[in-house]
């Protein structure tokens, strides 16, 4: 089971990889624009603040030719263990069944069908991100979806991993890790709201004032070392 963070904002990363187990890091064009930067400069941030961990950085070109040129400067620019994320349509098959040939590692994205992931898996993608809050909006049980994926690869030996993405709350991230997905990659704020919670708060609380009534305001370490 792996867990990404999916941002472009360097003190996000930062600030997230010291609390969470992260695998790794995953953008877009629209999690970039946010940045309000320039491809090249913003990814430099995003990378010097994964500082090792892996990144996954989406192609924006329409024809195969244009994807293979970008994904060989993304190798260039960032390395050739960087994911190349390529959206699931034709000219999407064409490349990552070609880049696979060359040694790259692929995230198959904009996945909303079971069609769509066999595909991605048959060419050879590392990845199968499959939009999940997305096909609720569409009405689409993802849920479902994403549970006919992961057994359609293990059924036929595929390596493909499925990474669920497109979240908007930590119900829908439970459902996919449920429903079988080997790897989600998540908002920060989804990421902090599975351990926001007042309960969590309240118990805290009340073992630190249980603990003080008996120990004062030293940690276990300090009365420890007493003896």
């Amino acid at each position: 089971m792996e867990i990404f963070l999916d941002t472009a904002d360097a003190e996000e990363i930062r600030r997230c990889k010291e609390i969470y187990p992260l695998a790794g890091i995953t953008t877009n064009p629209s999690i970039l624009a946010k940045e309000k930067r320039r491809f090249s400069e913003q990814m430099e941030l995003v990378k010097d603040a994964a500082s090792g961990l892996p990144l996954h950085v989406q192609v924006t070109g329409v024809t195969a030719q244009a994807l293979l040129a970008e994904a060989e400067a993304i190798a260039e620019a960032f390395g050739k263990n960087t994911y190349i994320k390529i959206p699931v349509n034709r000219e999407g098959i064409k490349a990552i069944k070609e880049l696979k040939r060359n040694g790259f590692v692929i995230t198959a994205t904009a996945i909303y069908t079971r069609e769509q992931a066999f595909l991605a898996g048959m060419a050879g993608a590392d990845y199968a991100a499959v939009y999940y809050n997305r096909m609720q909006n569409l009405s689409i049980d993802s849920r479902q979806v994403t549970a006919d994926i992961v057994s359609l690869y293990r059924m036929h030996g595929m390596e493909t991993r499925v990474l669920a993405a497109s979240f908007k709350n930590c119900g829908q991230v439970l459902e996919a890790v449920l429903a079988g997905a080997q790897s989600v990659t998540l908002p920060a704020a989804v990421l902090d709201s599975m351990v926001d919670n007042a309960l969590i708060d309240k118990a805290v609380s009340d073992f630190k004032e249980d603990w003080t009534k008996i120990n004062g305001e030293k940690r276990i370490d300090e009365v420890l070392t007493q003896y």
